[in-house]
Order: C-alpha cells, then sequence, then structure tokens
C-alpha cells in the first residue's frame, strides 16, 4: 500500500498518545462516513490505513460507505472479515446515482436518524484524506467541547497543475459572487449535536460545507496535507468541477443575487453619469452628435438596466421560493437508498486473546 505522508501532529501523537485526555477515551468512537462510486479498491487500501491510524491513537470507530450507484458492486472485491480498530463496515447502497454532496446529505441523515446521532467523521474514499489525519481533527473535536465541526483546511493541495488552477479559478469566482473565501472541502468531524442542526438545512442536498457556512454552524479549519491518490483515476474533471462550483455557488443564490444586483446597478450609474457628462459637453461645445452616437449610447446603458432587471427578478424568484418544500434530509432521507449491507462484522471484542492483534497483512480473508 503507497505509504501517507505524515500528518502535522504525528510527532505531538506520538508523545501523547500514552497519556489521552481522559475525555478523548470516554468519547473515542465514532462513525466515519464515506461516499463512494466504483472506488472500491482505493476503499480497502483506505480502509487499513484508518484502522492503523486510529489503532495509534488509541480509538476505535464504525465505517459507513455510502455506496452512489455504482456500477461494479462492492461484492466484487475481497474484504478482511474484521478489522483491529474498526468495530463494523457496512455499504449503505443508494437506489440511484447522485452525486458526491448528495450522497454525503443522505449519508448524514441516516446516521442522524438509524445510529442514534453519533459524531461523524466525513473523508473521501481514494486517499486523497490523509486518514492520519484523522485523530488530530477528532482531538481538535474534543477541545472544543464537541460544539463545533472541525474542518480540515488544505494547505497545500497533490493535484496537477492544470486542476489546481481551475480550483483557484473556482475560489476567486467564488469569493467575488457571495464574499466568502473557500478554504476547506467535505473532510472533517460532526459532532452530535451539529448532526442534529445539519439534516436540518436543506441546502445541505446540494454541497455539504457551504451548507455549513450557509446555516452558521459553529466550525473551526485545522491545517493539513492533502495526500495522494491511492488507486486509480479521479473523476473530478473539468465539467465535474464546474457543476461542483456551481452546486456550492447556490447555496448562497441570495447573496449572490443581491451582490449582482448591487455590480449591475453600479455599472448602470456610472455609464449614465458618463453618458450625461458627455452631453454636457456636446450642449457646451454645440456640436452635433451622430445618430449612431446616440444608439451606440442607447445599447450601452440597456446592458447593465437588463442585467439589473435580472439580478432583482432572480432575487425575487430566489426569496419567494423559501416558500416552497424543498429537500428536507432528516424527512426525505429513507426514499433513496436500501438496507446497509455488512462488509466486516463486530468480531474484535469476540477474538481469542491469542489473535486479539491482527497485523495488516493477514486483514484479507
Amino acid at each position: 500500500m503507497p505509504p501517507f505522508p505524515p500528518s502535522r501532529a504525528d510527532a505531538s501523537n506520538r508523545s501523547t498518545s500514552a497519556v489521552a485526555p481522559a475525555q478523548t477515551q470516554r468519547d473515542a468512537r465514532f462513525v466515519v462516513l464515506i461516499p463512494i462510486r466504483d472506488d472500491w479498491e482505493s476503499a480497502r487500501l483506505l480502509l487499513d490505513a484508518l484502522d492503523d491510524a486510529l489503532g495509534g491513537a488509541g480509538l476505535t470507530a464504525e465505517v459507513l460507505m455510502v455506496d452512489d450507484g455504482s456500477e461494479q458492486p462492492w461484492t466484487t472485491w475481497d474484504w478482511p472479515t474484521c478489522y483491529n480498530h474498526l468495530e463494523r463496515v457496512e455499504v449503505l447502497p443508494l437506489r440511484r446515482n447522485l452525486g458526491h454532496q448528495r450522497a454525503i446529505a443522505l449519508g448524514l441523515a441516516y446516521l442522524e436518524a438509524e445510529r442514534d446521532r453519533p459524531a461523524v467523521v466525513v473523508m473521501d474514499g481514494d486517499g486523497e484524506d490523509n486518514p492520519r489525519d484523522v485523530p488530530m481533527l477528532w482531538r481538535r473535536c474534543v477541545d472544543e467541547g464537541m460544539t463545533k465541526i472541525v474542518f480540515a483546511g488544505r494547505a497545500r493541495r497533490s493535484e496537477s497543475r492544470v486542476f489546481q488552477v481551475g480550483y483557484r479559478t473556482y475560489q476567486v469566482l467564488h469569493r467575488v459572487l457571495t464574499g466568502i473565501p473557500v478554504r476547506f472541502g467535505n473532510f472533517s468531524v460532526i459532532p452530535p449535536v451539529r448532526l442534529a442542526s445539519l439534516t436540518t438545512v436543506t441546502e445541505l442536498w446540494n454541497h455539504y460545507a457551504a451548507a455549513a457556512v450557509r446555516s452558521r454552524q459553529p466550525h473551526v479549519v485545522v491545517p493539513t496535507h492533502r495526500a495522494k491518490r491511492l488507486k486509480g483515476q479521479s473523476r473530478m474533471n473539468f465539467p465535474a468541477l464546474v457543476i461542483h462550483g456551481l452546486s456550492a455557488v447556490s447555496v448562497f443564490s441570495e447573496i449572490v443575487g443581491v451582490r449582482l444586483l448591487i455590480l449591475a446597478s453600479l455599472l448602470l450609474g456610472a455609464l449614465s453619469g458618463a453618458a450625461l457628462g458627455l452631453g454636457v459637453y456636446v450642449w457646451w461645445t454645440g456640436q452635433v452628435v451622430p445618430k449612431s452616437w446616440i444608439v451606440g449610447i442607447g445599447l450601452i446603458l440597456g446592458l447593465p438596466a437588463f442585467l439589473a432587471l435580472l439580478a432583482l427578478g432572480f432575487c425575487v424568484l430566489v426569496l419567494a421560493s423559501r416558500s416552497s418544500a424543498g429537500f428536507l434530509p432528516c424527512r426525505d432521507y429513507h426514499f433513496f437508498f436500501d438496507p446497509p449491507q455488512p462488509v466486516a462484522p463486530r468480531l474484535t471484542t469476540a477474538l481469542p486473546a491469542e489473535s486479539a492483534s491482527i497485523p495488516s497483512s493477514r486483514r484479507a480473508s
């Protein structure tokens, strides 16, 4: 398995893992939510690395992989029969492909309703979210009193130059349209109280991180380094990046509409002032203005006026849509999936003493 880069907190982990805070040990169980589509080989490697990372920090967890309409069933791969520190691994099959963000939304709603509202770690299944960062994010969540979402900020990315240029462009446009910087993605720890709140946010259907910001969920950001993909090729091409960006921006539709209205109004005001100044100059000098100039000035002034009307209409439509019954995760989640399927049952606690610790090389069935 390709090695993961060391976590930014690995050095401190080694010195403090033996004397972990009492609250960390008492609450050291959570569910790792992984949306996935046909990326089962990477997921198998990721679970091995996650099991090792949790063991090094004295933590245990359960794993729920949300199958986003995979063409290749997860059962076609050989999976370990059990893990040392992953108490249960399950696949929640969606009835159709809905996309990465909606798979996260349905997984969160399922855990909130069916699993008695646990703490949740959200991470991707391709390995780019470093499993060694999970204990660090969890400890930070405990240090915050289990009241804030802890997001992993991206101090450094590992994608190609072309992708990074596209992503930077998206960040700039997002900042211009919404006034809010893009500082983190899905990789995060959600405490139970925030999970209960998030599943009542309709915007969660479009984009998890943006919905957390839009609904003013208390959160902190911890800088991390993005790891490299474990296996296969990324599905995040240019069209997918555009769709992802539009989904995030759509969460702030009211803000976008108002900012566009202000921008169009300012442009209209500036051009109107320029046209007025030109008219005064022509009248003062007594020059004859060609008809083509008048037509051109009218078109120039008409464009921002049209944009302002469009922005105003967009704002009215967005505000009117608030009264319509949209998707509510905590209410509508059960329409989209079949019962969860066990991958690795709870066998760790029932193992005999001589086999209580299973080396990574022997986990495969």
